[in-house]
C-alpha cells in the first residue's frame, strides 16, 4: 500500500513527493482467510441446517443468517421484514407456542436456554427446531447481547419418533404373547416386563419396572446374573428360578438378546422366557419313577438270586440222597418212586439254574 502527498511550486509544478509504503500482505491474507472462513461457516450451517442470530439489546437490533430463511422456506427479504422473533411467533406450531412464550419471558433472566419445538413452514411442512440461546454479559452484570442458533432437527427427530414407534409396536407384541418378556438396562434394572411375567410373579408391572431384577431370583443364581454384567458376557440361553410374591419359585427357560453401546459394552438386554415349572416337575417325577423301577428290579434280581441259591443247596442234597438210595439195590416198588424223585429233583434244579442265568443276563 502507498500513501503520500505532492509538493508543488508557485506555478503548480511538482517539486517533491512525500509518501509511505506499507507491506499489507499479511493483512490481505488475513482478510482473505476470514472471508474464506465465513464462506465455509455458511456452507457448514447450510449442510447442518443451522441458522444463527444475535439480538443487541442496547440498539434493539436483531441480525440473523440466511439459513434461517431457508429453514422457514421464505425469501430472505421477507424474513427481513418480519424479523426472527416475528417469524418464530408466526410459524410456531399452535401446540408449542407456550414453549416460545416461556423463552421470551425468561430471556433476560436465564443465561443459557435450550428447547425443542415445532414450526409450520410456508409450504405447510412441520419441522422440529432446536433453539439454543446464550447471553453476553457486561462487566457490570447486565446483558449486552443475546445470541442463539436455530437448527432444523426434523430428520433426527423423525428417526427418534420412528424408533419409539417401532419400540411401542415391539412392546405391544411382547404384551400379547403367552411368554415372559423382560428388558434390563446396563445396571440390571428392569425397564420393561409384560403382563404375563407380572402375573406369573403376582406383582403389578409398576412394582417390577425400576427394580433390580436380581431381587426376583434366588441367591444361588445371583452370582451368575451379576457376572453377566460385570464380565460383559450374556448367555444366549439360560434356565433359572424366579421368586413369586408368595415365596414360591417358578422355573423359567430364557432366550436372551443383547444391545451393545458404541464401546461394545452391554447397553440393554431383552429376554423371552417360557415357564417350564410343570414340565420340570414332570421330568423330575419321571426320573424318580425310573430310579424306583431300577431299584425294584435290582431288589427282585437280588431276591431271586439269593432264593435260588438257598433252594439249590437242599435240592442237591435231595438228588444226592436219591442217587445213594438207587445204588443200594432198592425194591422194585421203591425203584419207581426213587426214579420219579430223581427226575423231579433234576428238573427243579434245572429251573433254578435257568433263573440264576436269567438274573446274570438281566444284571449285565
Amino acid at each position: 500500500m502507498v500513501a503520500g502527498h505532492l509538493l508543488t511550486d508557485s506555478e503548480g509544478n511538482v517539486t517533491r513527493v512525500h509518501g509511505i509504503i506499507q507491506d499489507i500482505t499479511e493483512t490481505r491474507l488475513a482478510e482473505k482467510a476470514i472471508r474464506l472462513g465465513r464462506t465455509e461457516l455458511i456452507e457448514a450451517q447450510s449442510i447442518a441446517k443451522i441458522g444463527n442470530w444475535n439480538w443487541d439489546l442496547s440498539l434493539k437490533i436483531i441480525k440473523w443468517s440466511a439459513e434461517i430463511a431457508n429453514i422457514f422456506k421464505i425469501d430472505r427479504q421477507v424474513a427481513g421484514v418480519f424479523g426472527v422473533l416475528k417469524l418464530l411467533l408466526k410459524h410456531t406450531h399452535k401446540h408449542d407456542k407456550f414453549i416460545l412464550q416461556h423463552f421470551l419471558k425468561s430471556v433476560n433472566s436465564v443465561k443459557n436456554y435450550t428447547c425443542v419445538f415445532r414450526i409450520v413452514a410456508t409450504d405447510g411442512t412441520i419441522k422440529y427446531i432446536s433453539l439454543i440461546v446464550g447471553q453476553l454479559i457486561t462487566k457490570d452484570g447486565t446483558t449486552r447481547r443475546i445470541i442463539g442458533t436455530l437448527q432444523d432437527i426434523t430428520d433426527r427427530k423423525q428417526v427418534e419418533i420412528d424408533f419409539k414407534r417401532s419400540e411401542s409396536k415391539y412392546k405391544l407384541v411382547l404384551e400379547t404373547i403367552k411368554l415372559a418378556a423382560l428388558s434390563l438396562d446396563k445396571d440390571g434394572i428392569v425397564t420393561f416386563c409384560n403382563h404375563y411375567l407380572a402375573n406369573l410373579l403376582d406383582y403389578d408391572q409398576s412394582s417390577i419396572v425400576g427394580k433390580k431384577w436380581i431381587d426376583f431370583i434366588p441367591d444361588d443364581s445371583k452370582k451368575v446374573i451379576n457376572n453377566w454384567f460385570s464380565e460383559n458376557a450374556l448367555n444366549p440361553q439360560y434356565i433359572n428360578a424366579v421368586i413369586c410374591k408368595d415365596g414360591q419359585q417358578r422355573i423359567i427357560s430364557w432366550q436372551n438378546t443383547v444391545i451393545y453401546d458404541e464401546y461394545g459394552l452391554i447397553k440393554e438386554t431383552t429376554s423371552i422366557g417360557e415357564d417350564i415349572t410343570d414340565k420340570q416337575k414332570a421330568t423330575e417325577e419321571l426320573i424318580y419313577a425310573k430310579e424306583m423301577a431300577e431299584k425294584a428290579s435290582e431288589f427282585k434280581s437280588e431276591f431271586l438270586s439269593i432264593m435260588s441259591h438257598e433252594i439249590r443247596t437242599p435240592m442237591n442234597a435231595v438228588i444226592g440222597t436219591t442217587n445213594l438210595l438207587l445204588s443200594e439195590d432198592p425194591k422194585p416198588e421203591q425203584l419207581e418212586y426213587l426214579n420219579i424223585l430223581k427226575f423231579s429233583g433234576e428238573n427243579l434244579l434245572a429251573i433254578i439254574n435257568d433263573i440264576l442265568d436269567y438274573n446274570k443276563i438281566e444284571a449285565g
